[in-house]
């Protein structure tokens, strides 16, 4: 009896390594690289003021996204939402922040993500990880890995989050008076492919 690999292209996926291997009876499967998009209308505003989900632009080519307005020196504004790893998570986790800016200012923001485990059937306790960037208006992501997060807890596939992104324009190197237009974020991660 032989078992053969399926031709598989999975929608989103950037590449696939491995193989299907054998052993002892039990099967390894192959993985492939996915990203699970979190877009701005699933955040609520969590920290701050003066901050509005705001439709831009016009049908067909409108997005949504959180306007972070504030100026240097200005207090920190902040937008969270609960989010699941995905059921497929093997390992990795990168972070991915997408968004614009109003003007083409050179200088840099300051922002932190911010995230808290929330384990089944535990409560909602820990300390959370908090990651310290610094951008330029110039880029249009952000990568921050984060394999360890909460009280020194790993991932594990369909454990939950608190997820809380904040622009700190109290801090030294938030240089940038324009508004930071944040359209979501994004979770980079190896996954399983499975059969």
């Amino acid at each position: 009896m032989s078992i053969s690999q399926p031709h598989m292209q999975p929608e989103g996926a950037e590449s696939i390594t491995g193989a299907w291997t054998f052993a002892n009876g039990s099967i390894t499967f192959p993985t492939v690289t996915r990203r699970e998009f979190i877009e701005a209308r699933r955040f609520i505003q969590s920290n701050g003021t003066g901050m509005t989900l705001t439709t831009k632009g016009t049908y067909p080519e409108n997005f949504v996204e959180w306007p972070f307005i504030t100026a240097p020196g200005a207090a920190p504004q902040a937008i969270g939402a609960s989010w699941q790893i995905p059921q497929d998570f093997v390992s990795g986790g990168t972070w991915y922040v997408v968004y614009a800016q109003s003007a083409t200012d050179v200088n840099t923001w300051r922002a932190e993500l911010n995230l808290l485990a929330i384990i089944d059937g535990e409560s909602n306790v820990g300390a959370s990880t908090v990651i310290s960037i610094s951008i330029t208006p110039d880029g249009v992501i952000v990568n921050t890995q984060i394999d360890q997060v909460g009280s020194g807890g790993t991932l594990v596939a369909g454990d939950w989050f608190r997820i809380n992104f904040e622009r700190d324009s109290a801090h030294g190197d938030d240089t940038n008076p324009d508004t930071i237009e944040v359209i979501g974020l994004y979770f980079e991660y190896t996954a399983r492919l499975s059969l």
